[in-house]
């Protein structure tokens, strides 16, 4: 759906207009121009909530194949049945959530530092991947990486 059926439209950069899609979405995210950050975002999730019909019934699909291969395969739950091939038991999974949850003051903590590194009143999701650091080339060459 994403690669055959949706576009994105495009984005302003310096006076052109340039292709938004899923590759250069990252591109766009990393502008320090926060104009430019907002109007890729909109653009690139508003792609999404015009298939949002089509999403959900593709998701609807996915859990439905998941809880008959659950009850065909006697799992006690689709948690259990995926985590299977990866030989990962239920208790680690529900252990690196709550570890996850206990943690959350950090994170929020860092989002704190970064709106008021960036000087912004309120952080916003296409906020959070611009540098933090100006100037910083990674570039590297294949002779330099070797």
């Amino acid at each position: 759906l994403t690669d055959a059926d949706m576009t994105f439209g495009t984005v302003e950069l310096n006076g052109e207009q340039k292709p938004l899609t899923q590759s250069t979405w990252s591109v766009f995210m990393d502008n320090p121009d926060r104009n430019v950050r907002e109007q890729a975002y909109k653009k690139f999730y508003s792609a999404f909530e015009s298939h949002e019909n089509t999403l959900a019934a593709l998701y609807a699909g996915s859990v439905n194949q998941d809880v008959f291969s659950m009850r065909a395969r006697s799992y006690t739950s689709c948690l259990e049945r995926a985590l299977f091939p990866d030989n990962v038991p239920v208790s680690v999974y529900h252990n690196l959530i709550d570890t996850v949850h206990k943690n959350l003051p950090s994170l929020h903590k860092y989002y704190t530092l970064r709106r008021k590194a960036l000087g912004l009143a309120e952080l916003s999701h296409y906020d959070v991947y611009v540098p933090l650091v100006k100037n910083v080339n990674t570039h590297t060459t294949y002779d330099e990486s070797v």
